[in-house]
């Protein structure tokens, strides 16, 4: 009973410690401030890259966790929206933007699995992806699209 007791210990202080290693992404200081007429990002999200590629990194929490991210059987769902500058979605609706994530707290586990990658356009056009991660844990994504790549790092819990 010790022993379990022990290693059950050991097991949850692992896990807080890798938690509080994840080196997830803050917004840059300065931020980036995307080319005009690119809306600037609101609502504690903010954008990592530069205008060669540039992706919108959700805040769902100031510690940089994605909490409550919708769990579906191949994983933790969430959308990625990255733009380009000169990017035109009707002419290439289908981008060949290359998306990955990999755990950086565990070798072993699966990639991130990306689900599309779709040009979309509001007042501006950007590609937004939908990706599962198979697991809780520290991952960092990464972005490549005409020659630019911009990566991230989120805690998905």
């Amino acid at each position: 009973m010790q022993f379990r007791t022990i290693a059950l210990a050991l097991a949850i202080g692992s896990g807080a410690f890798a938690a509080d290693t994840c080196p997830v992404t803050k917004p840059p200081d300065p931020p980036f401030v995307p080319p005009k007429p690119f809306p600037e990002a609101s609502g504690g999200s903010f954008y990592v890259g530069t205008p060669k590629l540039w992706v919108l990194v959700h805040a769902h929490r100031p510690d940089g966790v994605w909490r409550g991210l919708p769990l579906w059987p191949e994983g933790y769902r969430e959308k990625i929206t990255w733009f380009s500058e000169g990017y035109v979605a009707k002419a290439d609706p289908l981008p060949a933007i290359e998306i990955s994530g990999r755990r950086l707290d565990d070798a072993k586990a699966l990639p991130m699995v990306v689900t599309g990658a779709n040009g979309s356009w509001t007042s501006v056009d950007f590609i937004m992806s939908g990706v599962n991660f198979p697991t809780a844990g520290c991952w960092e994504v990464t972005g490549r699209f005409r020659g630019a790549e911009v990566k991230f790092v989120v805690r998905v819990e």
